[in-house]
Protein backbone atom coordinates (compact mmCIF):
# COMPACT_ATOMS: atom_id res chain seq x y z
CA UNK A 1 0.00 0.00 0.00
CA UNK A 2 2.69 2.10 0.70
CA UNK A 3 4.37 1.95 -2.85
CA UNK A 4 0.92 2.47 -4.30
CA UNK A 5 0.26 5.69 -2.45
CA UNK A 6 3.66 7.07 -3.75
CA UNK A 7 2.49 6.04 -7.42
CA UNK A 8 -0.41 7.89 -6.97
CA UNK A 9 1.00 10.64 -5.52
CA UNK A 10 3.34 10.94 -8.25
CA UNK A 11 0.47 10.57 -10.82
CA UNK A 12 -1.06 13.56 -9.21
CA UNK A 13 1.68 15.75 -9.03
CA UNK A 14 2.47 15.11 -12.71
CA UNK A 15 -1.13 16.37 -13.30
CA UNK A 16 -3.56 13.38 -13.22
CA UNK A 17 -6.60 14.35 -12.01
CA UNK A 18 -8.10 10.65 -11.52
CA UNK A 19 -4.16 9.64 -9.23
CA UNK A 20 -5.38 13.55 -7.65
CA UNK A 21 -9.13 12.14 -6.47
CA UNK A 22 -7.50 8.31 -6.03
CA UNK A 23 -4.99 9.88 -3.60
CA UNK A 24 -7.68 12.44 -1.87
CA UNK A 25 -9.60 8.89 -0.64
CA UNK A 26 -6.71 7.00 0.02
CA UNK A 27 -5.45 10.62 2.46
CA UNK A 28 -9.04 10.67 3.84
CA UNK A 29 -9.23 6.73 4.95
CA UNK A 30 -5.13 6.08 5.64
CA UNK A 31 -4.71 3.62 2.71
CA UNK A 32 -0.51 2.97 2.63
CA UNK A 33 -0.33 5.83 5.07
CA UNK A 34 -1.41 7.90 7.93
CA UNK A 35 -4.63 9.60 7.51
CA UNK A 36 -4.88 13.94 6.93
CA UNK A 37 -7.70 15.41 6.38
CA UNK A 38 -6.42 18.82 4.93
CA UNK A 39 -4.35 17.03 2.69
CA UNK A 40 -7.40 14.81 1.29
CA UNK A 41 -9.65 17.96 0.23
CA UNK A 42 -6.90 19.82 -1.17
CA UNK A 43 -6.31 16.51 -3.61
CA UNK A 44 -10.07 16.62 -3.79
CA UNK A 45 -10.49 20.06 -4.43
CA UNK A 46 -7.51 20.14 -7.06
CA UNK A 47 -9.26 16.48 -9.03
CA UNK A 48 -12.20 18.76 -9.46
CA UNK A 49 -10.36 21.79 -10.79
CA UNK A 50 -8.37 19.59 -13.34
CA UNK A 51 -12.42 17.66 -13.96
CA UNK A 52 -12.68 14.93 -12.28
CA UNK A 53 -16.48 13.59 -11.96
CA UNK A 54 -16.29 11.97 -8.95
CA UNK A 55 -14.29 14.73 -7.16
CA UNK A 56 -16.67 17.26 -8.13
CA UNK A 57 -20.04 14.52 -7.06
CA UNK A 58 -18.04 14.64 -3.97
CA UNK A 59 -17.72 18.01 -3.33
CA UNK A 60 -21.09 18.34 -4.05
CA UNK A 61 -22.22 15.71 -1.28
CA UNK A 62 -19.90 17.36 0.73
CA UNK A 63 -21.52 20.86 0.56
CA UNK A 64 -25.02 19.33 0.77
CA UNK A 65 -23.61 17.36 3.96
CA UNK A 66 -21.92 20.43 6.00
CA UNK A 67 -24.51 22.29 8.46
CA UNK A 68 -23.87 25.50 6.48
CA UNK A 69 -23.91 23.51 2.59
CA UNK A 70 -25.04 25.75 0.15
CA UNK A 71 -27.98 23.55 -2.69
CA UNK A 72 -26.38 26.57 -5.24
CA UNK A 73 -22.70 25.67 -4.20
CA UNK A 74 -23.46 21.83 -4.78
CA UNK A 75 -25.43 22.04 -8.22
CA UNK A 76 -22.28 24.38 -9.54
CA UNK A 77 -19.83 21.32 -8.75
CA UNK A 78 -22.20 19.42 -10.89
CA UNK A 79 -22.53 21.44 -14.24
Amino acid sequence: PERARRWCRAAAEAGSARAAFVLSDWLRKGYGGPTDAAEAGTWLRTAAKRGDADALVELARNELDSKQGNAATAFAYLE
